[in-house]
């Protein structure tokens, strides 16, 4: 009896120390990232190096190639800037102050003109901010207004002119211009330069690339790595992928690290972290109970900002129009109002705004030369404050590079040493600091305007200290709710203006009753599976789209998916160029031949025949299109359809070909499609999230109809009129 039973005994504890079986759900996983999930391995290292090599090394010279431009501008403005004060230190300007503001004003003038000179003849895309244009492009796969957008002729544009619109002294920010052309050197590289070739085909990666590079353009601007990717992704992702946070990381690291070092060439005693706007804050600068006094700033911020971005709207709309002809003409005059405002407060409104922002930050009294002209600090705060604000809308409204980040912050600075100040009159005995107040006053207005909260972080960066932590996340979170709710962003208020292709974000429960078949066309070229030469030739020249759809018979149309149209360009000219060889073997009159290239050289010339070709998908209006049997119907395509009717006949034409989906011809069957009663707030997530330009609409898998993002983007805008009611 002990024999078997001890060798049953010895077999289950064999048993339990085999290996157990992989199960289904393991042997998935290891099929998907490898055999080394569970345990570190060389070979994963090595791996994830040859993965993420080229990226990588394409990020960091992203940060060389922006903080190094950085540093050039800096040095080209620090040049200009001490050229101005040779000029005024003359003595014979000093007789009286009217010279002084005259001598002042010309140089102001003369350098900012010669930056909208070079801006309007180099490349204008090159003016404004070129967040709202990064922001469009990042939203979709646009790649024509991309190469608008990031050419080199805008690179150069940019750079130069953003060096004489910061050296003429007139109140415009960098970190627009910079988050721009980090977005060209980055948009460059990748296109030109073979080896990061594979990044730039890839979309996703593209897109990641052009984050990153918006990173480096703010971390590099206000040494502020952190802030710079939050700030980022704020203002140009409505939807951001976690895994690219590590790729931003290195770039704005990379830039920041760079920036620090290039900048003790010119300053070799700096040391090896040196803030933009170094503070010396002690850690009880504030009480508990000015927590009230820092909600009520970010309040009065909030609606500032609010109106700050409404006026500049509705003045650069205006500006537009009236300076459409001679932009720089007019922009020579409206330079004069710009310098007065900022001679106006004295002092204060002709230095930098580094200086400006540092002194008002400070725990010590401001600087006495500040009160020369207004001996009273209540009246030059809030007079300073009203006129930089007012100088930004007039100066950022020039063909200039501006961005809006630092001259808010300045003003906003301004209004809220103005509160410090008072509480400190009213409250003598409470150790209240304003240079604290005048730190939450920059960052609450910057946050209003641009309706972000990373900007508590950059506040804190930039000036080297995180006393003020809480307080400035109160104050933006409070200045950024009153301000989402007035108005929009800045740069929302950009795209609305410019008609950019990025959809608004909607307010879904406003919105419940619209359909996916409320909003879409359906009218658009599409191909059965068993078609012909002259139908091929019909559905690309009806609209120059980049891939057409492809149905079992126009009577059941059931989906197959859809077709590139450089495939049935191919196909058509092959198939074309069969049925001459065989019409012509078959010996056609030679009279009919003549008559048919006669016939082909007066379709090509036809000005609705070049209309066709050179149509803009961007500048139609969707509703508006015309279907295929409208277009047979006009009267000079009908006239020439009756020409060629006979040849078509005689060329074969109409022979059918069978749409058979193989390695040369792929109908990609994996395209988007939603259901006709899909609620438009999950279509336009799926526009967000995917970064899609098209969506088909099917019911029970038959083909209904199409959304275009530029489809949707009109019908939101005309919703927003119809109903009145904010949608972005």
């Amino acid at each position: 009896m002990n024999g078997p039973v001890s060798r049953k005994n010895q077999q289950l504890e064999d048993a339990v120390l085999k290996k157990k079986p992989k199960t289904k759900y393991q042997r998935k996983w290891e099929g998907t990232f490898g055999k080394h999930t569970a345990r570190c391995h060389p070979q994963s290292f090595i791996k994830q190096i040859s993965k993420e090599g080229k990226p990588i090394l394409l990020l960091v010279i992203i940060g060389t190639c922006a903080s190094i431009l950085d540093f050039t501008i800096e040095t080209a403005v620090e040049g200009l800037g001490m050229l101005k004060t040779k000029i005024l230190a003359l003595g014979w300007l000093h007789t009286s102050s009217l010279m002084t503001f005259a001598a002042w004003s010309a140089f102001t003038i003369v350098v900012a003109t010669l930056g909208c000179i070079w801006t309007v003849s180099v490349d204008r895309f090159a003016a404004g901010s070129g967040i709202p244009e990064m922001k469009t492009i990042i939203s979709c796969d646009l790649h024509k207004q991309a190469d608008q957008y990031l050419g080199a002729r805008t690179f150069f544009s940019k750079a130069v002119g953003l060096a004489f619109a910061l050296g003429s002294g007139i109140s415009v920010g960098r970190e627009g211009p910079f988050v721009h052309t980090s977005s060209i050197i980055a948009h460059r590289l990748m296109k030109h330069i073979g080896f990061f070739r594979r990044i730039y085909k890839n979309d996703i990666l593209r897109r990641h690339v052009y984050n990153a590079a918006c990173a480096v353009g703010v971390a590099s601007t206000f040494r502020a790595p952190i802030g710079g990717v939050l700030f980022s992704i704020e203002v140009t992702s409505t939807v951001f992928m976690v895994s690219n946070y590590w790729r931003a990381f290195v770039a704005a690291l990379s830039g920041s690290i760079i920036r620090q070092l290039v900048s003790r060439l010119r300053h070799s005693e700096l040391s090896s972290y040196h803030p933009m706007f170094p503070t010396e804050f002690e850690a009880k600068s504030f009480t508990y109970a000015e927590y009230i006094g820092f909600a009520l700033v970010s309040l009065l911020m909030g609606i500032a900002g609010a109106t700050y971005v409404v006026s500049s709207n509705r003045f650069k709309q205006w500006w537009k129009a009236r300076s459409a002809h001679v932009p720089v003409v007019w922009g020579l005059l409206l330079l004069i109002p710009v310098c007065l405002l900022l001679y106006l407060p004295g002092s204060i409104g002709q230095s930098s705004s580094s200086e400006v922002i540092t002194n008002l930050c400070s725990t010590k009294e401001l600087p006495s030369e500040w009160t020369d002209a207004l001996s009273s600090i209540f009246v030059m705060l809030p007079l300073a404050a009203i006129c930089r604000l007012v100088a930004t809308v007039l100066s950022t409204s020039l063909l200039l590079p501006a961005g809006d980040f630092i001259p808010t912050f300045t003003a906003g600075a301004l209004f809220g040493r103005l509160i410090g100040e008072i509480a400190l009159v009213c409250f003598p005995d409470c150790g209240i600091v304003p240079g604290g107040y005048a730190l939450v006053g920059g960052a609450s207005l910057v946050a209003s305007v641009t309706h972000t909260v990373s900007v508590a972080v950059i506040a804190m960066e930039f000036t080297g200290q995180f006393v003020y932590l809480n307080p400035l996340l109160l104050s933006v979170l409070v200045a950024s709710s009153v301000g989402s709710a007035l108005s929009v962003s800045i740069y929302d208020s950009v795209i609305i203006s410019k008609g950019l292709m990025y959809l608004p974000i909607l307010r879904v429960n406003l919105l419940e009753d619209v359909k996916a078949r409320d909003v879409m066309e359906i009218d658009f070229p599409l191909l059965a599976k068993m078609t012909s030469i002259a139908k091929l030739e019909q559905s690309l020249l009806l609209e120059p789209t980049h891939s057409i759809p492809v149905v079992s018979d126009m009577e059941a149309m059931v989906f197959y998916g859809c077709v590139a149209r450089k495939s049935i360009e191919e196909l058509y000219h092959d198939r074309r160029t069969v049925a001459k060889e065989y019409h012509t073997e078959k010996g056609v009159p030679e009279s009919k031949q003549a008559a048919k290239k006669e016939n082909e050289c007066r379709r090509c010339s036809s000005p609705n025949f070049r209309a066709q070709q050179h149509v803009d998908l961007t500048e139609i209006v969707p509703h508006h299109r015309t279907s295929l049997a409208t277009l047979t119907k006009h009267p000079r395509l009908l006239a020439l359809d009756e020409d060629n009717q006979r040849d078509r006949d005689d060329d074969g034409d109409d022979e059918p070909i069978y749409l058979r989906n193989d390695e040369n011809f792929v109908i990609d069957s994996s395209v988007l499609q939603v259901d006709a009663e899909t609620a438009i707030a999950k279509v336009h997530l799926f526009f967000e999230m995917i970064k899609c330009s098209r969506i088909w609409v099917t019911r029970r898998g038959k083909l209904i109809g199409r959304i275009d993002r530029a489809h949707l983007h009109a019908k939101i805008l005309a919703l927003k009129k119809e109903r009145r009611i904010h949608l972005v």
